[in-house]
């Protein structure tokens, strides 16, 4: 009898402690971690529309250079774009931290299809996890593309002694 009494007990208990802690979590107002009300674009896998959960998020910003995709660089210059661009992801912490430490991402600008002259670009992401959101800064560059062009002049020996001597002259 003993031993259904001292079971019953610990059976309510573990009940009494299963409601205290949930209602503990649901009390927790942390910085970290937000309640959040899932619309129905923004469900994450798993939840129903409208669904209630617990969704930790971080947030960084990381500076990675900038690609330029789509062009020849032996016959086109290009001038305007910025060497590295800025891109904000934010998601699960695990991701957001794997996006900062190991950057298996890239940011391009498409310069397929383009002619010379002044252009005004998109940058893209590609690489990134479906499961993060990013913004890019700037989201779009403008860029100048001139083709090169190579010209061959002959220089003698003479030309150098030339110069030379006409330095000396202007620094006495």
């Amino acid at each position: 009898m003993n031993t259904k009494l001292s079971k019953f007990g610990y059976l309510i208990t573990s009940l009494i402690l299963a409601i205290l802690l949930a209602a503990y979590v649901n009390g927790q107002h942390d910085a970290s971690i937000t309640r959040n009300v899932q619309s129905a674009q923004k469900t994450p896998k798993g939840l129903k529309d409208g669904a209630v959960g617990l969704i930790s998020k971080k947030r960084e910003t990381i500076s990675v250079p900038l690609q330029l995709n789509g062009i020849n660089t032996d016959d086109y210059y290009v001038s305007g774009a910025p060497e590295t661009v800025k891109i904000t992801v934010s998601g699960s912490p695990a991701l957001v931290t794997s996006a900062k430490n190991t950057k298996n991402f890239q940011v391009y600008a498409d310069l397929k299809h383009l002619n010379e002259g002044r252009h005004t670009i998109k940058l893209k992401a590609s690489g990134i996890s479906n499961d993060l959101m990013y913004t890019i800064d700037p989201t779009d560059i403008s860029v100048d593309i001139a083709k090169k062009r190579f010209q061959t002049i002959l220089f003698k020996p003479s030309m150098i002694v030339r110069l030379l001597l006409m330095a000396i002259m202007l620094v006495k």
